[in-house]
């Protein structure tokens, strides 16, 4: 929600019909991604978990991939969700 809060306050953006998704979703993507790597990699540092053999990292990053891919994914689902609901009204 902070990461959504943080786009909307950037791009100025009001009422829902008149978003820009794209600029919104990318500020909001960006503020995610960057708090998501932020986050393991203060964690992993500090102890507070560990990945398995079976996690797949990124291997620039050290981070999990799937931490950093539900920060595309979903985020982008949820836009073009957004983007829908958009043209309907």
């Amino acid at each position: 929600m902070v990461a959504l809060a943080l786009g909307l306050i950037a791009t100025r953006s009001s009422q829902f019909l008149q978003w820009n998704l794209v600029a919104v979703g990318a500020l909001a993507l960006a503020v995610g991604l960057a708090f998501t790597v932020a986050s393991e990699r203060v964690n992993l540092a500090l102890g507070y978990w560990a990945y398995t053999a079976a996690m797949p990292r990124i291997p620039v990053l050290e981070v999990g991939l799937a931490p950093f891919a539900q920060w595309i994914v979903i985020p982008l689902a949820a836009f073009a969700w957004l983007k829908r609901l958009q043209r309907v009204k």
